[in-house]
């Protein structure tokens, strides 16, 4: 027997306001307790997370990409790094990751042709030389700076 799907609502304003009280007021406060204390009792905490997260916490940049984010996006993409951890990036530490995903499928995907072309350099900001070989050349690879 299936169940019914689950409806989804949009979030309130006193949602959000509750939320943004108590995670700030109480950050270590685990999700749970902040439901209850909240009184968000028909939200869980994968939805309370991911509001807060992705819409809520004041630290997250809304701002337009940059040209170097794009080329970052673009690169971790092509070494197959999840949209989790490209969060954790330097230049992408701000943005959430459901930003990150929707920048690739909605304007970076159609851009690249083929993403995973050794022969494509990379850009300026993303290039380490990690060794040099007898030959002289140098590989770059390491994206972390």
């Amino acid at each position: 027997m299936t169940r019914p799907p689950k409806t989804r609502r949009r979030w309130t304003r006193e949602e959000d306001d509750a939320l943004k009280y108590f995670k700030t007021e109480y950050p270590n406060l685990p999700w749970g307790k902040i439901i209850e204390q909240a009184k968000l009792q028909d939200r869980d905490e994968k939805s309370c997370s991911r509001r807060w997260n992705d819409h809520l916490r004041p630290d997250i940049n809304k701002s337009e990409f940059s040209p170097q984010e794009d080329e970052l996006i673009i690169h971790l993409k092509s070494l197959g790094v999840s949209w989790a951890s490209m969060r954790k990036e330097h230049l992408l530490e701000r943005r959430p990751s459901s930003d990150i995903k929707n920048r690739w499928h909605n304007h970076l995907k159609k851009r690249t042709v083929t993403v995973s072309d050794p022969r494509r350099p990379l850009p300026n900001h993303v290039q380490q030389p990690l060794m040099n070989d007898q030959t002289g050349l140098d590989i770059f690879f390491d994206y972390r700076r």
